[in-house]
């Protein structure tokens, strides 16, 4: 037995999960020893079979009780407390685990020991920044001052994670792909460290809506997937950038991703599958396929946060904001959907309480706040504060939220402004058609055309994907311009006067309309072509040059 033992321990350390489960599942049967029990689930969970980890964690922690191994019982209720934040979303149990797990600590200096359970919390907590960065801060001391160096760049990552969330981005990132680097450089370090770094990085792009960096660590991920196996690492990594893809408008790629996840069994990772389902069901729902939303709701009957933040988008499109407010407030939600589905009820009094409690440099306070001063009637404010919103979102590279807050402005403005409203309008409804929002964009040119707005673009399609036809906007022609006299996008951005991140996703759209594969490309398009130059050079400046439309 023991040259079992030995041949499956050094199985798991090599990542051989089936040989190691094989052996190490006959050594605890044989001898009922918590830490080949420990293998077991360790075993069982990189292979994907969550329940049996469970299991296996939890006879674990009976037998080392029983024996007297507070270290292995605390290993154990720390990895349960991760495993049920993680694999299942319960925190209720996963709080019910570390908590035990604290309380088995032995007493004295600080060690590895405390380290992981310390690191068990911060995962329990986060993205709540307050609550989760003091965990991660004492993890990282007791990991650096014990020389655990896997567990320090764990606890690296979820500083890097806690302070992304607090709004510090460069140098949360900083500790991020410091971490990220060295847990994947070092051919010592073990599995489980590149999967919880992966996922504070992961989950911190999706914070702060970082596409490119997300884009670039996850190829590193599927590497390390397409070795390794972790089902798990395979399903929240598609679906964390999928769902960044969602928001940055690139819907045919987050379609791929998020399809590629629901094609798992449930069972692989239940919690990851239901926030897959949710994002997906919220991309049909932008693209107008409401019926295709509803029946992928209806087939996951499990009120998470996220399936139940879907439902409330279905039914905002519905037209039924009562149930939308109900199945948000009932989870406590403060976000911008809720603000919404307050102000379609005609609750300011909520809409405004909930606007105050959201982050006041983000677009999703300055849009709920719009939307509270359109229903007062308080034109002016609501204007400036739509267009103040739809700068933030394109400076986020979030699309379909920059065309929703033009619309809403247009509508706002149509009778005080009508010039501007138009403006804002045609642009939202170019925006919803490149996207392939067809549903979207065809209500944007209904409400223009109910205000007598004609002209190209203003008109019903049934069409089910972008409309690429219509060429470059007049804001696209004016930086192709620009782009074209060799300024870069700084330069262009300070003639323009918009952010260096807007003039980035003009010119990502302006390559790919144009098919050219750089600027030298499109410069050269542009020379070729002097009848496609910009008309909006020669108009005069207005509020359009704080939008970038």
């Amino acid at each position: 037995m023991d040259a079992v033992r030995l041949r499956g321990d050094r199985a798991l350390r090599e990542g051989r999960w089936a040989a190691a489960l094989a052996d190490l599942t006959s050594v605890a049967a044989a001898t009922d020893d918590p830490a080949a029990w420990l293998g077991v689930g360790e075993a069982s969970w990189w292979l994907g079979r969550l329940d049996d980890s469970v299991a296996a964690y939890r006879r674990a922690y009976t037998t080392a009780l029983r024996s007297g191994d507070r270290e292995s019982a605390v290993r154990c209720a720390a990895w349960l407390s991760i495993s049920y934040t993680s694999d299942f979303g319960n925190r209720s149990v996963a709080h019910g685990w570390v908590r035990r797990a604290q309380r088995l600590l032995p007493e004295g200096a600080p060690g590895a020991l405390h380290a992981l359970v310390w690191v068990a919390h911060a995962h329990r907590l986060l993205p709540d920044a307050a609550a989760a960065g003091p965990w991660a801060a004492r993890a990282l001391d007791a990991a650096h001052r014990c020389g655990d160096r896997d567990l320090e760049l764990v606890a690296l990552a979820q500083s890097g994670h806690v302070a992304v969330a607090r709004g510090d981005l460069e140098p949360g990132f900083a500790l991020l792909d410091e971490a990220a680097a060295a847990a994947l450089g070092d051919a010592d370090r073990r599995f489980d460290t590149v999967v919880f770094v992966c996922c504070d990085m992961l989950g911190a792009c999706a914070l702060a809506g970082d596409t490119r960096r997300a884009d670039e660590w996850c190829r590193v991920a599927e590497d390390f997937t397409s070795r390794w196996g972790c089902p798990f690492l395979y399903v929240e990594c598609r679906t964390l950038y999928g769902a960044l893809l969602l928001t940055a408008g690139r819907w045919a790629e987050a379609d791929r991703l998020l399809t590629a996840v629901l094609t798992l069994d449930e069972k692989v990772c239940p919690a990851v599958h239901a926030r897959a389902v949710a994002a997906l069901a919220t991309l049909r729902v932008r693209q107008g396929r409401l019926d295709e939303a509803r029946a992928m709701l209806d087939r996951s009957r499990r009120p998470t946060t996220e399936l139940d933040t879907a439902r409330a988008e279905v039914a905002l499109a519905d037209g039924d904001p009562a149930t939308a407010r109900r199945l948000l407030e009932r989870h406590g939600t403060t976000s911008l959907l809720c603000a919404r589905a307050q102000a379609a009820t005609g609750d300011l009094n909520a809409a405004t309480t909930t606007a105050a409690a959201l982050d006041p440099d983000g677009p999703e306070a300055v849009e709920a706040s719009a939307l509270t001063a359109a229903a007062q009637g308080c034109v002016a404010a609501a204007v400036d504060a739509f267009e103040t919103a739809a700068a933030r979102w394109a400076d986020r590279s979030a699309p379909f939220e920059e065309a929703r807050c033009l619309l809403e402005l247009a509508e706002s403005a149509m009778n005080d402004d009508p010039v501007l409203a138009t403006a804002r309008g045609r642009t939202a409804v170019t925006i919803f058609r490149e996207l392939g929002a067809v549903a979207a964009a065809d209500r944007s040119a209904a409400v223009l055309r109910r205000f007598g707005v004609r002209g190209p673009g203003i008109r019903a399609t049934t069409r089910a994907g972008p409309d690429l036809d219509s060429g470059l906007t007049p804001r696209e022609r004016e930086v192709l311009d620009l782009l074209a006299r060799g300024l870069t996008n700084p330069e262009i951005a300070g003639r323009l006067f918009v952010s260096r991140k807007t003039v980035a996703h003009h010119v990502s759209h302006i390559l790919r309309k144009l098919g050219v594969r750089n600027r030298s490309e499109a410069a050269a398009y542009a020379a070729a072509h002097p009848e496609d130059g910009s008309p909006a050079r020669c108009a005069a400046p207005g509020r359009g040059a704080i939008l970038g439309v």
